[in-house]
């Protein structure tokens, strides 16, 4: 249970993320930087949960989801020029493996993840969502 409020923690702070909208400039805005990745950012919020739903019961399937949003976090990174929205960006795949290795490393076992790791990397993965949300604002 302590995974799953954890893991819903991140799915709500992602959903906050949704509201970017573009805006016409030369160099990249956080609004225009997040507008352009708008979409992935909705995914990533149904992947959590889909994430969270399977941390209990099945670890490993949880990590390959996790793994999944990694992916495609560091693809919307290449899409992104805004320095404060790519480093956001960063941060998510770094804590996003971290999780993921996290959950991989328990062998399909919920009795197996190391809470303490999974805490700290859920809580980097809440402060660059943050991050991110704050510089999806920035014009």
């Amino acid at each position: 249970m302590r995974l799953l409020r954890l893991l819903g923690a991140v799915l709500a702070t992602g959903l906050l993320l949704s509201g970017c909208s573009a805006l016409q400039s030369g160099k990249q805005s956080g609004v225009e930087a997040c507008s352009t990745i708008a979409s992935s950012m909705q995914d990533w919020s149904s992947q959590l949960t889909a994430a969270a739903n399977k941390a209990a019961s099945d670890p490993t399937q949880a990590g390959a989801s996790v793994d999944a949003i990694v992916t495609s976090v560091q693809s919307a990174r290449a899409e992104v020029t805004n320095a404060d929205v790519g480093a956001a960006l960063d941060k998510m795949a770094a804590a996003g493996q971290r999780m993921s290795s996290t959950l991989d490393a328990s062998k399909g076992k919920a009795s197996g993840i190391d809470q303490e790791t999974l805490t700290t990397a859920t809580a980097d993965l809440n402060k660059a969502l943050a991050d991110l949300g704050a510089a999806c604002t920035k014009f």
